[in-house]
């Protein structure tokens, strides 16, 4: 054996091995290992006996629950056919939703505009170019035509009558009453003044571009004048008539001399609106003065509706 050599390393790891071996040797001197395989073997069925139970409630719980998991799996078959058909609403829908907004997103002008309006009308001055008024108000009654959720514009019945086909008599004139007028109106003729002019407003809406100056205001002007209403043409939007409203007090000597005859004489036509009692003191005011008017209208309220005849005059 002397003559082969042995490699240092190994000869090392065998030493280990033994020296390992010895150890574990004297480990197991001190353990009883039969005991301990005896008292297993003696605790081994008693353990099988206490897991039994616990095992048989598992397959209970297994067995019970199949149903439940069964009965899922039909709900998640039976629902997969609503799930689709909401995603199908869903689907259909978008181009509604879409459509709304759109609708939303172009009305925004729409509603600026006639806020716009609005404040306008609250303004002393004209701020707004009339072309610009016009077709706002075009705008707003095509949209009027398409929705009246928007904006539903009132229709009342026209105080223009057509021109009649021979000129009327009017009324042998008499003296006028020898009516002072007041500075201001009294309130309630004043409130009979401003109703009559909103009437007429509305009535003539329709057809007319239509600018008034109700209870001394000064919303639109003239000539550095304000009469009471100021018609325009809705396609040239030039001035086609300058009304002005009187009241039973106010068919006066005065009112001919300085409002009437400053009216007729601003190149456009002049219409005067009178009490029908008083056609006959108008006419002959207008006659007296030479005030150059078109026609006069005689009304009368029944009932909060306005009627009215209307009588051209010849040129004096």
């Amino acid at each position: 054996m002397s003559g082969f050599p042995i490699d240092p390393n190994l000869l090392s790891a065998i030493q280990r091995a033994a020296e390992t071996y010895r150890s574990i040797e004297k480990t197991f001197r001190f353990v009883d290992l039969s005991s301990i395989m005896k008292r297993t073997r003696e605790i081994e069925p008693s353990i099988e006996r206490n897991i039994r139970p616990v095992l048989e409630f598992r397959r209970s719980i297994e067995r019970s629950i199949q149903p439940v998991l069964e009965f899922r799996r039909s709900i998640e078959r039976s629902i997969q056919p609503v799930l689709e058909f909401h995603r199908s609403i869903e689907r259909s829908i978008q181009p509604v939703l879409e459509f709304h907004r759109s609708i939303e997103r172009s009305i925004q002008p729409v509603l600026e505009v006639r806020r716009s309006i609005e404040r306008f009308a609250q303004l002393s001055e004209l701020s707004l170019p009339l072309k610009h008024i016009v077709e706002t108000r075009r705008s707003i009654e095509r949209l009027a035509k398409l929705s009246d959720t928007f904006l539903t514009l009132p229709r009342i019945p026209k105080l223009l009558p057509p021109p009649l086909p021979r000129t009327p008599k009017l009324p042998s004139p008499r003296t006028p009453r020898p009516l002072i007028p007041p500075k201001e109106r009294p309130p309630l003729s004043q409130n009979q003044h401003d109703t009559i002019i909103e009437i007429i407003e509305k009535s003539l809406r329709e057809d007319y571009m239509v600018l008034s100056n109700p209870d001394k205001e000064k919303n639109i002007s003239i000539r550095n004048t304000y009469p009471d209403l100021l018609i325009y043409d809705l396609s040239t939007l030039k001035i086609i008539g300058v009304v002005e409203v009187e009241t039973n007090e106010s068919v006066t000597s005065n009112e001919a001399s300085s409002q009437w005859k400053t009216y007729s004489n601003l190149g456009y036509p002049f219409y005067l609106c009178v009490p029908k009692e008083l056609l006959q003191d108008a006419s002959q005011l207008i006659n007296n003065h030479n005030v150059n008017c078109k026609g006069v209208f005689g009304y009368f309220l029944n009932n909060g509706i306005l009627h009215a005849n209307f009588y051209p005059l010849e040129p004096n």
